[in-house]
């Protein structure tokens, strides 16, 4: 298992895994908007366009999980603010590996890298719906701020939640790793299926 930040060439790769993951966690969501209109909110969401200005944005730090098949099977979205809280933007883990503790794996370098740059705490966005996402988040030391309006349609909603990285005991149980060399992008399979 590697854990890599993900530059421009993994693009592509990263575009696959986030279409694919959004499709697996939010089936209602989808199922209730119809085709047409999830097809318009994919352009908008995952333009390759977007991810790669992402890649190369010092603000965004993206990292991907690669399992020992040279899989990309997770990644996290991780975007430094100069004036607000960093914000979690999306950690998410392909359906069939989660439940093995890479979600904690990818939370703990956000840690790193935020803990590096002098940042306290972190603050994320989850569908009040994804009840799976919620006690995850709760179990990492997250807590529940406040309830807001999906972006997109304002007849979903979201919990705004945060967690405090200054507490020593809340970080315990991360252990620091050395950034692992980073493959070429053309190492890695195009395992994901949409």
């Amino acid at each position: 298992m590697k854990i890599i930040i993900a530059t421009e060439d993994y693009s592509e790769i990263l575009q696959q895994l986030m279409i694919k993951t959004w499709k697996e966690t939010y089936p209602k969501y989808i199922a209730a908007r119809g085709e047409t209109f999830i097809a318009e909110e994919i352009k908008i969401l995952f333009s390759l366009q977007k991810i790669k200005s992402n890649c190369n944005d010092e603000n965004h730090k993206i990292w991907l999980i690669i399992n020992e098949d040279d899989c990309a099977i997770g990644y996290a979205h991780l975007i430094l603010g100069k004036k607000q809280n960093p914000f979690l933007e999306q950690i998410y883990i392909v359906k069939e590996e989660q439940g093995k503790g890479l979600g904690k794996l990818l939370l703990a370098k956000c840690y790193q890298t935020l803990i590096k740059k002098n940042y306290h705490v972190l603050e994320l966005e989850v569908d009040i719906e994804n009840e799976n996402a919620i006690h995850f988040y709760q179990k990492q030391g997250f807590r529940i701020l406040k309830k807001v309006p999906y972006i997109h349609d304002n007849s979903y909603a979201n919990y705004i939640m945060k967690k405090d990285l200054k507490n020593p005991l809340s970080l315990s149980m991360w252990k620091s790793k050395d950034e692992m060399k980073l493959p070429p992008a053309k190492e890695i399979r195009q395992c994901i299926i949409l």
